[in-house]
């Protein structure tokens, strides 16, 4: 697939370890699915990071999906928002790149 065609989302997830499986479970279900999803993670200090691993451990069997993580390790403010995404934005593949919530759900 050219890079022209591939579609990457990035997640912003602070605290969201009650949230991040619904999010992650719409965007798979899309009919047209992302070809990888960026999860930022600012300062995980809860259980985040461990439902996004348990998530991606029961969704192996979709290979075309790639779900990158990366941690932030400073204090997560405002203003830190926006180099959260610029973080996701410098691993991404895609040429489209599309942000949503940790908490929302992407309809189809």
């Amino acid at each position: 697939m050219s890079r022209m065609n591939r579609i990457s989302v990035v997640i912003i997830a602070k605290k969201a370890q009650e949230t991040i499986s619904y999010t992650l479970k719409s965007l798979i279900n899309q009919s047209r699915r992302p070809d990888e999803i960026i999860v930022v993670i600012p300062n995980a200090k809860d259980q985040t990071l461990d439902v996004v691993k348990q998530f991606m451990a029961s969704q192996q069997h979709l290979n075309l999906l790639k779900i990158n993580i990366v941690i932030e390790g400073v204090s997560f403010r405002e203003s830190r928002y926006v180099s959260a995404q610029n973080m996701g934005i410098d691993v991404s593949t895609g040429y489209i790149i599309v942000f949503i919530d940790a908490d929302a759900c992407a309809h189809s």
